[in-house]
């Protein structure tokens, strides 16, 4: 039980971590026109700056 936990945690982590850059970095190829971008540009407009919408789309 305790080795399938690890295992999927050694896994599942990495994994998460991979996927949220994938999707900032296809948000960033398609909407933000050669820049990277941490948070989706509506996103960032609605919040006022990067850093606020930032904050919210990790929390």
């Amino acid at each position: 039980m305790k080795k399938q936990i690890i295992n999927r945690a050694l896994f599942g982590i990495p994994s998460g971590i991979a996927i949220g850059y994938l999707v900032t970095i296809i948000i960033s190829a398609i909407f933000a026109k050669g820049h990277y971008s941490s948070a989706p540009p509506e996103l960032i407009e609605r919040m006022g700056n990067e850093i606020n919408a930032v904050i919210l789309q990790t929390f």
